[in-house]
This record gives C-alpha cells, sequence and structure tokens, in this order.
C-alpha cells in the first residue's frame, strides 16, 4: 500500500497532467456525442473549454473526472502487473503487493492458465464501460424528452425585434452562442450571444414520467402517487398549452 501511495507522490505533476487530458478528451466526446443528438456539430460551434460547461450543465463533470482517474489506475494496474508476472516467473515467488491483494479480492487463482493481469485488465475495462454507459443512458434521455418537448421552455429576445424565439428549450450554451431547441419546428438553433439582450423562463420543467416503485411502497401508496403525477402532469400540459400553444404525448415518452 505505501509503494502505492509512494508511487503517486513520485509522479503526481505526470498523474495530474495525464487526468486533466484524458478528463477533456472525456467531456469532449460526451459534448459531441450529446449536441449529435440535435444534429449539430460540437466541434464546428464550440470550443474544448466549451465542452466542461456542458458537462457540468448535464451534471457529469464529476463522474467524468471519476473516469479519467479509473483510466490512469488501469494503465498502472497494467504496465506494473505485466513486470510482476514477469518477475515471479524468474524468481519463482510472488510479493504480497497491492496489486496482488486485488488479484485475491477478485479470488483469480494463482494456476490461472490466463495472466492475472490480463484478467485485470478484462475487470477495469468491464468497470470503464459500464461507467460510460452510466454517463452516456441518462444523457441519451434526456436529450430524446427535450426533442419531445418535455424540457423548460423560455423567450429568448434579441436585439432585433423581427427575430425573437419564444416557447424554446435550451439545448446548451458556448463561449459566443446559445443552442436552443424550436419545438414546433423540430429544429435546433444557434443565436449570438453577442446578440441576445434577454432570456426568461416561461414554465419550468415537466414532472417525471414514471412513478418509482420502491421496496417500502405499499399498493395504495402506488396508487396515490401515480394520481398525484398524472395531476402534476396534466397542469404541466395545460400550462404549457395555454402559454406556448404547444401539447406534447405523454404516452408516448412513457414508451
Amino acid at each position: 500500500m505505501l509503494s502505492f501511495f509512494n508511487t503517486i507522490k513520485a509522479h503526481y505533476t505526470l498523474i495530474i497532467s495525464m487526468s486533466v487530458i484524458i478528463f477533456t478528451g472525456l467531456c469532449l466526446a460526451f459534448s459531441s456525442i450529446y449536441f449529435s443528438f440535435f444534429g449539430l456539430n460540437f466541434y464546428i460551434f464550440a470550443t474544448t473549454a466549451d465542452s466542461y460547461g456542458v458537462a457540468l450543465a448535464n451534471g457529469i463533470l464529476i463522474p467524468l473526472y471519476f473516469m479519467a482517474l479509473i483510466s490512469i489506475g488501469l494503465v498502472r494496474i497494467v504496465s506494473v502487473g505485466f513486470m510482476r508476472e514477469d518477475e515471479s516467473l524468474t524468481s519463482g515467488k510472488e510479493e504480497p503487493t497491492l496489486l496482488n491483494r486485488v488479484y485475491k479480492f477478485f479470488n483469480i487463482p494463482n494456476n490461472s492458465k490466463v495472466p492475472k493481469t490480463s484478467i485485470m485488465t478484462l475487470v477495469i475495462s468491464l468497470i470503464l464501460i459500464a461507467l460510460a454507459w452510466a454517463v452516456y443512458y441518462p444523457t441519451k434521455i434526456k436529450a430524446n424528452n427535450l426533442i419531445d418537448g418535455f424540457g423548460p421552455r423560455f423567450n429568448v429576445k434579441t436585439k432585433s425585434n423581427s427575430v425573437n424565439y419564444d416557447c424554446v428549450s435550451i439545448i446548451s450554451g458556448a463561449s459566443s452562442s446559445l443552442f436552443i431547441w424550436r419545438y414546433k419546428d423540430m429544429v435546433p438553433v444557434i443565436v449570438s450571444k453577442a446578440d441576445i439582450t434577454n432570456v426568461s423562463l416561461v414554465i419550468g420543467d415537466s414532472p417525471d414520467f414514471l412513478v418509482p416503485r420502491g421496496r417500502g411502497t405499499s399498493d395504495s401508496q402506488h396508487k396515490v402517487m401515480k394520481a398525484e403525477l398524472l395531476r402534476a402532469q396534466k397542469l404541466w400540459s395545460i400550462k404549457l398549452n395555454k402559454k406556448c400553444s404547444q401539447k406534447v404525448d405523454w404516452k408516448h415518452a412513457e414508451d
């Protein structure tokens, strides 16, 4: 354990630099995927610094940074693991290192035909894939909900009185532009921030689509919660129709 922390201390600058590089790459990849849902190319309209803002707005900035650190840990385990295996094959001894403790934790036998490091590489790779899916899937759901009209509405006023955007959803913002979604026309629009004079909220975010069924929730309680949710959905739809003359399909969203 001490050797592990000594390694971090000795290569602190390198680890931080690598984590920032990987973290930036993950933010860029996420922003590109998120914008692609709306038919936009992130790299044309935004910068690398904007990708941090997109990740922050979607609540995944910290998870992406942890993914970057785990990626560095994967490289460390693979590189040290292969060296340890070479040494054990040469000397016939197995040192009680942190890596060997990890092997024992995952119950990887010493007489396995597959190298233990290869098994650990597969395990950690699967963990990274699971984390990536845990970040990607909620983002896809959020983007689809925004496209289907289940999102807050804003009025965006510009310097030109003839060009205003009423009852639109905001996809994201960049250093010089605001990306909005016109649900009425089902198209994205890019507005220069220099031309915007005011952005005001018309209606807040939509209620949830389904009532989660908790372990301690009885059938009667679940029915009450479902009735309250249906009432909230109806009130939100009425407000949306009144203020924006727009309608949404709740049944389609549940599917």
